[in-house]
């Protein structure tokens, strides 16, 4: 089934009469289409394989693959994406044309690759340009296009910044406070795994928290054997987790109201893959039940380093499950609005980006906690429960999983405040 496209022109002279662009996209994908079966019909029939192809009409393998996918694609949108660059097709028309076939199959086939010249032309970007604008038409070709995108940010990132990670997690445990009944507390624990240099460059972020005191009013930061993190930040990380004599490398920027823990500019040394774990509990992070305007509870993460994958993992105890809906997900550019207190904020439309990625509500039994490529992640979300007193089955799971996440995009799940004052008795365990 053809996907429905919405009306664009790249031409708004006055009285111009050229079609729409998606009106020409789509005929030049049936035009396309129907050429390229044509003259594969002629050289290999229409069983063809790529192998066979290739070898009947001395072209690469690669070449020949995206013909023969061009040809068996069942949508526009997916013709268009899988279609050789114009380059190549002219290439596979001379060597048919060398192999026997008809000039008037060839010379028709040749026109149509000068009309797909053209519209990639109108795009300043070329052929990316028309891809773009191809992933708004179809859901599948979005996600196509932003997965390439997103492996060509993480390859330029890692050459520009001098260093990438494997993967990331972050994960955070909303449970009822334990020093004041009307907040929620938050565990908060993350991984940098697999993190190396390729040559001596800037310090490394690796974690950081803002800074409080006991007394105030916004939370402060403990370690899991609860003293205050200022007074012992190498508590703020778990060594059974990460690379052997890892946190001793670890160097600390500090500020009155910020700690940022980094590596220097020569760790890791060349060739020597490092992982980290941490691992702290923010009290009173937030209001247990809706308050005035304050009725979602949100975190936010915004990657800072090219990394593979990433994995962020919320858990919401079972007390405080809303009664309204189920956490929400969006992403945007970072930048200096933060102001927004609910996900239909209008302001978010600023730098908001649609990114084909959603939340997974699971059960978080310990088989459904395993992800690929973090081998101590489950005894480390035990360990976080023992911390806080709550079994691991007193949570509610959801899990956002991203290939290839693009630094300072902000992925943000926010979690409706329940409105019930009975919410606010206090919690004695699980």
């Amino acid at each position: 089934m053809s996907p429905t496209l919405p009306e664009m022109t790249t031409d708004r002279s006055p009285g111009a009469t050229q079609p729409p662009l998606t009106e020409r996209a789509l005929q030049l994908a049936s035009d396309l289409k129907q050429d390229l079966d044509v003259l594969v019909e002629h050289t290999v029939g229409s069983d063809a394989r790529p192998a066979s192809l290739a070898r009947h009409l001395k072209l690469g393998q690669s070449l020949s693959a995206r013909i023969l996918r061009a040809t068996r694609a069942d949508d526009p949108v997916r013709v268009l994406d899988e279609v050789p660059a114009p380059h190549g097709l002219t290439m596979f028309l001379a060597a048919a044309s060398d192999a026997g076939v008809d000039g008037a199959l060839t010379g028709r086939a040749a026109a149509t690759v000068m009309r797909f010249e053209r519209l990639i032309a109108e795009f300043p970007t070329g052929r990316a340009g028309l891809n773009a604008a191809m992933a708004g038409w179809d859901p599948e070709a979005h996600a196509r296009a932003c997965n390439t995108a997103q492996q060509a940010i993480y390859r330029s990132m890692s050459t520009m910044l001098g260093f990438h990670a494997e993967t990331m997690v972050h994960s955070y445990f909303v449970f009822p406070s334990q020093v004041d009944p009307a907040y929620a507390d938050l565990g908060i624990l993350m991984f940098k795994l697999g993190l190396q240099r390729l040559r001596p460059s800037s310090r490394i972020t690796l974690f950081g928290h803002r800074v409080s005191g006991p007394a105030s009013d916004v939370g402060w930061v403990e370690t899991l054997d609860g003293d205050y993190a200022q007074d012992n930040l190498p508590g703020c990380f778990l060594p059974e987790f990460s690379s052997p004599d890892g946190i001793d490398r670890i160097e600390l920027f500090r500020r009155p109201d910020l700690h940022l823990f980094t590596l220097p500019t020569d760790e890791p040394p060349l060739g020597v893959s490092l992982d980290v774990c941490g691992a702290t509990v923010l009290r009173k992070s937030s209001p247990r039940v809706a308050q005035g305007d304050q009725r979602w509870l949100w975190e936010t993460v915004v990657p800072r380093l090219p990394a593979k994958s990433m994995l962020v993992d919320v858990f919401v105890h079972r007390d405080l499950l809303p009664a309204r809906g189920e956490p929400r997900l969006t992403h945007s550019l970072h930048g200096l609005n933060h102001a927004s207190e609910r996900p239909d904020d209008p302001e978010l439309d600023l730098d908001q980006m649609q990114l084909p990625l959603s939340l997974e509500a699971f059960e978080p039994s310990d088989r459904r906690l395993k992800f690929t490529g973090v081998r101590q992640y489950v005894p480390a979300v035990h360990r976080m429960c023992e911390a806080i007193g709550a079994s691991v089955g007193a949570f509610a799971g959801y899990r956002l999983s991203v290939r290839y996440p693009a630094p300072l995009i902000s992925h943000t799940v926010w979690i409706p405040l329940d409105d019930g004052a009975s919410s606010t008795t206090k919690w004695g365990g699980p």
